[in-house]
């Protein structure tokens, strides 16, 4: 079992070396004067700055699980009703990378307000791309209003997630809402 979790993170580092090394290749080739190669260059950092915190979150379960194997395995009954395959899949990769901890003040206001963490997102980055728009050309405004609206759009929707998640603590009794 110890080879098996050690060639899980190694196949997750190397999976993470590639994305790496081809999304600064692909940066590297795009014009640093257009509002497209800065707009690219900034997305590709959040891009490995999350893939990073996600393979770190993956190693760290994977060192959790090899604490953990000595333990008695859970009740699957204690998980909620039977939903199907894919839900139940769901909540146990939840469930692995710490999805069942109870909410932080502000997780809680995200769940609370989804549009509100949608604007604070959106409006900031729209604002950051109107200001690296040049004035000949016509289509760097309509970018970044389009690219705001889709920043938005993620937020809200990474927010609606987060009541989601927070509603499945309240009904496995974890969280008692407050």
């Amino acid at each position: 079992m110890i080879h098996s979790r050690l060639s899980r993170a190694l196949a997750a580092v190397l999976c993470f070396t590639v994305l790496v090394v081809l999304s600064l290749y692909w940066v590297g080739r795009l014009s640093t004067t257009s509002l497209v190669g800065t707009s690219a260059r900034a997305g590709v950092g959040g891009v490995l700055a999350m893939a990073t915190i996600g393979l770190l979150r993956y190693l760290a379960s994977l060192v959790r699980t090899g604490r953990d194997e000595g333990k008695e395995p859970e009740d699957p009954s204690a998980s909620g009703p039977r939903l199907g395959p894919g839900v139940n899949r769901f909540w146990a990769w939840n469930r692995a990378l710490g999805g069942e901890r109870r909410p932080t003040r502000a997780q809680k206001w995200v769940a609370r307000h989804p549009i509100g963490t949608g604007l604070c997102a959106a409006v900031p980055f729209t604002l950051f791309l109107f200001s690296l728009s040049r004035e000949e050309e016509p289509n760097d405004p309509l970018f970044a209003v389009i690219s705001g609206l889709f920043l938005g759009l993620v937020f809200v929707l990474t927010a609606i997630s987060e009541r989601v998640r927070q509603r499945h603590l309240k009904r496995l009794g974890i969280w008692d809402g407050s």
